[in-house]
């Protein structure tokens, strides 16, 4: 971004210039930190959801088993 002015003289035109850049390449670099750290968090969401789904596949088979245990105590008594 070239700053254009008939007042300023040539340098302060680039001291500013070069402060816009720096400004824009220190957002840039939030950007991108705020990035990493998502993709972190989401990894570790996407892994827990896989714990989740694989105990989720044991627990239909429970509720079978104590239903089970639970008609041949009846019967018993």
């Amino acid at each position: 971004m070239i700053i254009k002015s008939t007042k300023c003289p040539a340098g302060q035109e680039l001291v500013m210039n070069n402060l816009e850049e720096d400004k824009l390449m220190a957002e840039i670099e939030k950007i991108k930190a705020e990035t990493a750290r998502l993709m972190i968090e989401a990894e570790k969401l996407r892994a827990e959801t896989l714990k989740l789904q694989k105990e989720t596949k044991l627990q239909p088979w429970l509720p079978i088993i104590l239903a089970s245990v639970a008609i041949i105590v009846a019967l018993i008594k």
